[in-house]
């Protein structure tokens, strides 16, 4: 008997000598019918040398081919098929297919097929023939060995190869978020389980979260600004920063303090991360993702939220910090990005920047003829040069009709900005001209620049005394701003990018503080606050610089939105939910009902609040349900999945959806096409596309690719492909793969997923369909 490819071992061959000195090596093959390249080299004692070159061919009078699927599927139909070779003569003979159950040896070929199992053939010299079984696969087998055997003209082979059989029910997860911006009663109906009436489907739980004080969340990300472990001059600020604007928050919200040392009595719970929470509702196990060091690293950060707090710790903290940063600082006044290396100019304005927002908020110690505020001055003194330097240099190099068309680059702007803070030095002699000459420009140009850019600009102008300017750019933003009742207030048409003044947090912190400073626009300050919070429900803040600013933006403009005065009224269904524990602070809860005692009428949720302010939270209904009855479900993160058949034409190869006339036949190619939308950003998000037991990737090798305008790691597995993205923006995004057509049959396509890991209210997944491949 024949074993599986994969199972052949190579051996090394043994060298049999004969009388007359020839020499017989004896070894094993792979099971294939191919040729062999052999080489030799043999040497005497005297070291005479002998080497040879020939040819072998391994093959077997009959041998059976089989073509099996890597898997079976419940109430697939499936046909099986193999091929008959016969090497060196004519054979005659019979070739059955037998099943069996791997585990105990019975046959169950019946439970397949009612038909007859065994097939004659006849296959001429050096040719082959083909046999094929139809067979369905019946709902209670989990597993069937194949066994091909093939006999005739007193010789046979065969094969035999154990497959899975996988259910035709899938676990479905379909979420429905919960978001609450504004005082009153809002209901949400989850309409597919309101309106279930499948026979099939069975229910495993429903699951009710809810998080009425989401900003405490920013509160939990500032122990990442101290824990961060570099020691270049930026995240030393950082740990300056976050130490300073931890003891403001404590000194006017005493609360605050109250709340961490409540987390810390609470245990390991109280500090899963985003990441951890809801792992039963994730459709892959968090250890199985790329992300799991990620998890563990943000769970970390709010496990030191007490060490955070504390006072004493604080305020050595920060002392060291700051000695520190005076040793770093260079005897011109700048400081470079690590120590040793030359000047940067961002990073100081980007520190002199940061000392204005604590200075703004009267939470920085810089003022006086302290250390601190030597140090200070002696960063902006060195602004002030290296402008004047930048703009005579400008003079040198470009004709005054280029100047008059000259439009400054992203660091001038922040040089504006940060600048703009320390009116208390005043600009003088030829430093004033290359700053009027920059902001003269700047006023010209504004609408040339990105958001980042104009909010700089607009907190800048107000603070040189170009009102009209101000509020012009605040006004142009306020029209093309987005307004939603759950989102807030944003910029559709924002385009993040990978350079600092693209980053989507800090410039969203950078318009609340415009808004807030310049505008003194309360609801609009809320309305974008409202934007920054969304943020962090599905993504990560993974830069100190991008934690320090959106803290400074939520926590610290607008209302109050860590009082904890705003409890929800919540029904689910007719009853009312009290929450038996909730988690200080954020106020998060959670309500789990399994099995018989979900109803249809818990598919409605009525939240009730007295108290404008960001509220969040979802309802998770998970079920079993057979794939071909499953409809598609879409929360503001979708997707749409095409099967594409690719047709040959003399003008090259046309891709046609599947549908109407057009059929499959096996050797056919298919293209998979996957549309991802999502109106928010989403951290961590794993797509998962099954596919039909007749369907094989062309690729077999897992890989990070680019597509569509995405970056993400495809990972190939038996009965689907996997995706993981790191990041999607807000966009529209397709992406394909091809797939060969290997059987005939009539067997389920699975159904395509996706959820965000981060925050597994936005999933979606496709409907359930069939692919019929005729013969």
């Amino acid at each position: 008997m024949r074993t599986d490819f994969r199972e052949t071992a190579f051996f090394f061959p043994e060298l049999l000598t004969e009388r007359d000195g020839s020499v017989v090596l004896r070894f094993t093959t792979p099971d294939a019918l191919t040729r062999w390249n052999l080489m030799g080299l043999a040497h005497t004692k005297e070291l005479q040398l002998a080497q040879f070159n020939k040819q072998a061919t391994t093959s077997k009078p009959l041998m059976v081919v089989p073509n099996l699927p890597r898997f079976l599927r419940h109430g697939d139909r499936i046909t099986l098929t193999t091929k008959i070779n016969a090497i060196e003569s004519a054979v005659t003979g019979s070739v059955r297919l037998s099943l069996f159950d791997p585990l105990s040896g019975a046959e169950i070929t019946s439970r397949f097929t009612q038909q007859r199992t065994e097939q004659t053939f006849t296959a001429a010299p050096g040719t082959s023939t083909a046999a094929a079984w139809p067979i369905v696969v019946p709902d209670d087998v989990d597993m069937v060995s194949v066994r091909i055997v093939a006999t005739g003209a007193g010789i046979s082979d065969g094969e035999e190869r154990p497959l899975p059989v996988l259910t035709d029910k899938v676990l479905v997860t379909e979420s429905m978020p919960l978001p609450v911006t504004k005082a009153g009663t809002k209901t949400f109906s989850l309409d597919k389980l309101v309106n279930t009436t499948s026979t099939t489907l069975l229910q495993r739980s429903l699951k009710l979260e809810f998080t009425p004080n989401p900003a405490w969340y920013a509160v939990q990300a500032l122990p990442y600004l101290m824990e961060f472990p570099h020691e270049c001059a930026e995240q030393t600020f950082g740990r300056y920063y976050a130490n300073r604007l931890a003891t403001h928050i404590v000194e006017q919200r005493p609360v605050v303090r109250t709340v961490f040392e409540q987390w810390s009595k609470q245990g390991e719970t109280a500090f899963l991360s985003a990441l951890e929470k809801n792992a039963e509702l994730k459709s892959v196990v968090l250890e199985e993702t790329p992300w799991v060091l990620n998890a563990k690293d943000e769970g970390e950060r709010k496990r030191r939220v007490a060490l955070f707090f504390d006072m004493q710790r604080m305020a050595s903290e920060e002392q060291a910090s700051l000695k520190k940063l005076r040793d770093m600082q260079l005897p011109n006044g700048a400081w470079p990005w690590w120590s040793g290396m030359r000047e940067s100019r961002y990073i100081t304005q980007h520190i002199v920047a940061g000392f204005g927002h604590l200075e703004a908020l009267k939470a920085a110690d810089t003022r006086g003829d302290g250390p601190n505020e030597t140090m200070l001055a002696q960063a902006v003194q060195w602004l002030d040069e290296d402008v004047d330097r930048t703009y005579r240099e400008l003079l040198k190099n470009t004709k005054a009709e280029d100047r008059a068309k000259y439009v400054p680059g992203a660091i001038d702007v922040h040089l504006l900005y940060a600048r703009s803070f320390f009116t208390r030095w005043s600009i003088i002699g030829s430093t004033r001209t290359a700053m009027d000459f920059y902001v003269a420009r700047c006023k010209e140009t504004w609408l040339q620049r990105g958001l980042q850019e104009q909010a700089m600009l607009a907190l800048a102008f107000d603070r040189m005394g170009e009102k009209a300017t101000a509020q012009l750019i605040l006004k142009s933003l306020g029209e093309r701003a987005t307004r939603s009742e759950e989102l807030g207030m944003y910029w559709n048409g924002f385009n993040a990018g990978y350079v600092w003044n693209e980053f989507p947090t800090e410039t969203q912190a950078l318009l609340i503080e415009a808004f807030h400073e310049v505008g003194k626009n309360k609801p609009a300050v809320d309305q974008l606050r409202q934007y920054l919070l969304k943020l962090k429900q599905t993504t990560d803040w993974k830069t100190t610089k991008a934690t320090a600013d959106a803290c400074y933006a939520l926590l610290l403009t607008g209302d109050d939105w860590l009082a904890m005065d705003n409890a929800p009224i919540i029904k689910v269904g007719d009853a009312t939910i009290k929450p038996e524990r909730a988690e200080a602070g954020t106020g998060y809860f959670e309500k789990t009902w399994t099995g018989d005692a979900i109803e249809p009428d818990m598919g409605r949720v009525t939240v009730t609040t007295a108290k404008d302010g960001v509220q969040w939270g979802a309802l998770h209904w998970q079920y079993l349900e057979k794939m071909d009855k499953v409809t598609p479900h879409e929360s503001p993160f979708a997707i749409k999945k095409s099967v594409l058949l690719e047709q040959p034409t003399d003008a090259g190869v046309l891709l046609v959806e599947l549908g109407g006339n057009k059929k499959l036949n096996p050797g056919d190619r298919v293209t998979i096409r996957i549309e991802l939308r999502t109106d928010r950003y989403l951290d961590y998000v794993h797509l998962k596309d099954q596919r039909a037991a007749a369907f094989e990737p062309v690729e077999a090798i897992s890989g990070y690719k680019w597509q569509g305008g995405l970056g993400y790691y495809q990972s190939i597995r038996d009965a689907g492909m996997h995706f993981f993205f790191d990041r999607i923006s807000p966009g529209t995004y397709v992406f394909e793969y091809d797939l060969k057509v290997t059987h005939a049959g009539d067997m389920s396509n699975g159904l395509t997923t996706a959820m965000c890991m981060y925050a597994p209210e936005f999933s979606s997944h496709s409907e359930g369909v069939r692919v019929v491949v005729g013969k």
